[in-house]
C-alpha cells in the first residue's frame, strides 16, 4: 500500500539501499495443521484486534520490536491452548516475516497520483516498518524510484507519532515544515504525528473512520487521486 510521504520542491533524489532477503531458518516442525487449524479459526475474528493492539503498543514504545516479533503469535497460539506452541510461533513468524516482501498491490490510483507528483515534488516515505521487510517490499512493488529518501523508525530512531521522526526527515530533505505535507493513512501515527512536528496533513481516510472532534487535518482524501487537486 502507499504509505506517508513528505511532499516538497524536487532536488536530487539519493539512492535507496540494498538488502540482502533474509532467508528463514530451517528444522522446525510445527504440529500438523489439521490439530490446531479448528482452534486457530475461533481466534480469528480476535487476531486482527489483538494484532492492532499490539502494534499500537510498539509505536507509544510501551513494548520492543523484539517482543513484538517473538508474541505476535505465541500469545494467540497459548490462549487457544495449542500444543507445541512455541515451535508453531517461530515457523509462523519466519513464514509471515518472509510473506509481508511479496504483498505488492497498491491502492487504487497510487501508480497514477506517483506519475503525477514524481518529478514535481520531491517523495520520501516515513515508515515505521522493520528495515528487514520494508526495502524489499518497496523494491517489490516497483515504486522504490519514484522516492528520494526512505525514512525507516529503526534508522531514525523515533517511531511516529513522535515528531523526531518527522524532524528526521525534514533534514534529509532540507525541507521546511511549513513548505512539507504529509499523506497517511493512520490517524494517530501520521496525521497526529505531523502535527506534532507543524507539518500540514493529508488524512487518506479511505475506511470512513470518524474523525476526532479536535485537531482535525489539513485535508481529509477518500481517494489518492485528490492529492492531484490539492497539489
Amino acid at each position: 500500500a502507499l504509505q506517508a510521504h513528505l511532499l516538497r520542491p524536487r532536488r536530487h533524489p539519493v539512492g535507496l539501499p540494498r538488502q540482502r532477503p533474509q532467508l528463514p531458518a530451517r528444522g522446525l516442525r510445527p504440529p500438523r495443521a489439521g490439530a490446531v487449524l479448528p482452534r486457530l479459526r475461533r481466534l480469528l475474528p480476535h487476531l486482527h484486534e489483538a494484532q492492532q493492539r499490539v502494534v499500537g503498543l510498539v509505536r507509544r514504545g510501551q513494548i520492543t520490536k523484539d517482543f513484538l516479533q517473538a508474541e505476535r503469535f505465541l500469545h494467540p497460539l497459548r490462549q487457544a491452548d495449542v500444543p507445541q506452541a512455541n515451535t508453531l510461533a517461530n515457523s509462523l513468524q519466519q513464514a509471515y516475516m518472509e510473506l509481508l516482501p511479496t504483498r505488492t498491490l497498491l491502492v487504487p490510483h497510487a501508480r497514477e497520483v506517483l506519475d503525477y507528483l514524481h518529478g514535481r515534488y520531491t517523495l520520501s516515505i516515513v515508515s515505521n516498518g522493520f528495515v528487514e521487510v520494508q526495502y524489499r517490499k518497496i523494491r517489490n512493488s516497483g515504486i522504490a524510484g519514484y522516492f528520494d529518501h526512505i525514512v525507516l523508525s529503526e534508522e531514525a530512531g523515533a517511531l511516529k507519532p513522535d515528531k523526531r521522526i518527522f524532524e528526521h526527515a525534514l533534514r534529509l530533505n532540507d525541507a521546511r515544515p511549513d513548505e512539507t505535507l504529509m499523506v497517511g493513512d493512520l490517524y494517530q501515527a501520521d496525521i497526529a504525528g505531523a502535527q506534532n512536528a507543524s507539518i500540514d496533513q493529508a488524512y487518506f481516510n479511505w475506511r470512513g473512520t470518524p474523525l476526532p472532534p479536535a485537531n482535525a487535518p489539513t485535508y481529509t482524501i477518500r481517494s489518492l487521486r485528490e492529492l492531484m487537486e490539492i497539489l
